[in-house]
C-alpha cells in the first residue's frame, strides 16, 4: 500500500511537470519567455508559432502580432462650428521584430497606453480644420493626414499602422 501511494505522488508530480513545461503560440502570434526567477524578459528570442520548452515557473508571454482594427467616438467642433460626432477605425499591430522592446517601454496594453489618446486628439484636431459639407467629399484626404500624422507622432513605439477609415457621420 505504502509503494502504490509513493507511485501514485511521483506519477501526479511527472505529470504536473510535463503539462508545466510547454506552452504553445497560437498561429498569428509571436512568444518571449519571461523567467521571474532569473534575468526576467528574454529579449535575445522571440517565438514564433508552435511548441515552446519552459520549465514550470517561466512564463511565455504571448503577442498577436496579425492586424487588428481599433474603432473609437470622436466628438468634435467642425470648423463652421458645428457639433459632429464621428467613427473613426485605425487598422494596426505591434511591430513583430521589436516586441521586446515594446514589451519593455509599452507593454501590452499599447493600444490604450500609447496609440488611443494619440488617435484621438490627432483625429480631433484635424477635422476641426473642415467644414461639415467638406468632411464626406475630403473624407480620403483626412484619413491620409490622420495616418501620416500618427505614424509621425508615434514613430519609434515598435507599432505599425496600415490604414485609418472615416467609418460614421452623425450630425447634431
Amino acid at each position: 500500500m505504502k509503494k502504490k501511494n509513493i507511485r501514485l505522488f511521483f506519477g501526479i508530480i511527472l505529470v504536473y511537470a510535463l503539462t508545466g513545461c510547454a506552452s504553445v503560440i497560437q498561429p498569428g502570434y509571436k512568444g518571449m519567455m519571461w523567467k521571474p526567477w532569473g534575468k526576467g524578459l528574454k529579449t535575445e528570442k522571440v517565438y514564433d508559432d508552435g511548441l515552446v520548452w519552459k520549465w514550470p515557473w517561466t512564463r511565455v508571454l504571448k503577442y498577436n502580432v496579425q492586424w487588428k482594427s481599433y474603432q473609437i467616438k470622436v466628438p468634435l467642433l467642425t470648423a463652421d462650428e458645428l457639433h459632429v460626432t464621428i467613427t473613426v477605425s485605425v487598422i494596426m499591430r505591434p511591430n513583430p521584430d521589436d516586441l521586446p522592446p515594446l514589451e519593455l517601454e509599452i507593454g501590452r496594453k499599447y493600444y490604450d497606453n500609447v496609440v488611443k489618446p494619440e488617435f484621438f486628439t490627432i483625429t480631433r484636431s484635424i477635422f476641426a480644420n473642415y467644414t461639415h459639407k467638406d468632411m464626406t467629399v475630403q473624407g480620403p484626404q483626412i484619413e491620409k493626414n490622420i495616418l501620416a500624422e500618427l505614424k509621425n507622432r508615434l514613430k519609434g513605439k515598435h507599432i505599425q499602422f496600415d490604414n485609418i477609415t472615416l467609418d460614421h457621420i452623425m450630425y447634431s
